[in-house]
Parts: structure tokens; C-alpha cells; sequence
């Protein structure tokens, strides 16, 4: 492998400008589900999601 360890890099992270192309927001609608929106190049989205259940009711997921 050859560049720079991560942990060596100095400075900046950029060494130019970096444009804005939009912007992004969560709005949690109680503690299982949200809504994610965004606006990318004046494109505006929102896009529901969910906590994913692993175990049902009463069972630990370590088992």
C-alpha cells in the first residue's frame, strides 16, 4: 500500500472551496420511525424510514 496514514494527515481538509449542493434533515416522528429529508441541486425529497426489529416481542436478540 502507498499515501499517508490517516493519522498523519495535517491541515485542512480541503485545500479549495467546496460548494454547498444542498442540505439534509431527520425529523423524528416518535422512537421508531422518522422522516429524511433532503434538497439536492433544488430537488427537494423526503423519504420515511423505520427501526428495523430484529427479535419480536419479548425476545432479547442475543439469544
Amino acid at each position: 500500500m502507498s499515501g499517508t496514514p490517516f493519522d498523519r494527515i495535517t491541515g485542512a481538509a480541503t485545500s479549495f472551496p467546496v460548494p454547498a449542493v444542498g442540505s439534509a434533515r431527520v425529523e423524528f416522528v416518535d422512537g421508531e420511525r422518522a422522516v429524511f429529508r433532503y434538497t439536492l441541486d433544488g430537488v427537494s425529497q423526503a423519504k420515511d424510514i423505520e427501526r428495523l426489529v430484529y427479535a419480536g416481542p419479548g425476545l432479547s436478540d442475543c439469544q
